[in-house]
């Protein structure tokens, strides 16, 4: 893991570098946030859903998770497809406006020692309003989960973004997480990423501080899902 060669970075207050950050962060995968859903929704069932997290800053003082936040909704159109939105709050504070809109469908229900397997497409919509800021990325993702009990779910996968201007036109990374239901109603998740890990991150904002053998950033979330 590569250090900051600049002598100010490591007593910068955490503040400023959220905001030198999140720039980045709106680009490196459209999956700001914890997988949503890790599995498809009941037919007719609503919930409603918050995350926040993001890549790990470990040279600040202290060390932070920049801290990018979305909430919104999932839906269940049938037993196989489930439909998700999202506002991105954070980019509020950036005169941003960005939100993102999907559908996730069941490939394979848990059999046996063979995991459920959820596919998701995705885009994310960002403008400040301004001439030429509209942005569209769209984003897909597949993702294997296993039911542990009857309260936990554990899930791994991959996720890609694609964006059609700049250098970089695609953003591939891993994850994987928990989620814990702790009520009928109410569900914890915490999942980590490996956001971008096809692009090198040496140089630029995050200077590969959590980045792998110099390639993405490694990033932590957060969320929680309420049963509607």
């Amino acid at each position: 893991m590569a250090h900051s060669r600049r002598s100010g970075w490591r007593h910068a207050a955490p503040w400023s570098l959220v905001y030198r950050t999140l720039a980045l962060v709106m680009v490196l995968s459209a999956g700001c946030s914890v997988t949503q859903p890790v599995r498809v929704l009941d037919a007719g069932e609503v919930r409603l859903a918050g995350s926040v997290g993001g890549p790990i800053v470990p040279s600040s003082m202290p060390t932070i998770v920049v801290p990018y936040g979305t909430v919104g909704g999932m839906y269940g159109v049938s037993r196989d497809v489930t439909v998700t939105g999202n506002v991105h709050v954070v980019l509020g504070g950036l005169k941003t406006f960005g939100v993102d809109g999907g559908v996730a469908g069941r490939l394979i229900p848990q059999q046996g020692l063979v995991p459920e397997v959820t596919a998701k497409g995705q885009v994310l919509l960002m403008t400040d309003f301004t001439p030429g800021s509209f942005r569209l990325f769209p984003f897909c993702s597949i993702n294997g989960s296993y039911l542990l009990g009857e309260s936990l779910i554990g899930y791994a996968g991959v996720e890609s973004m694609f964006q059609f201007t700049g250098d970089d036109h695609y953003f591939v990374g891993p994850f994987a997480g928990v989620q814990v239901w702790l009520s009928r109603r109410v569900a914890l998740q915490v999942e980590t990423k490996w956001m971008a890990a096809n692009i090198d991150t040496r140089n630029g904002v995050f200077e590969g501080q959590s980045s792998f053998r110099g390639k993405g950033s490694a990033a932590l979330f957060l969320g929680v899902t309420y049963v509607w």
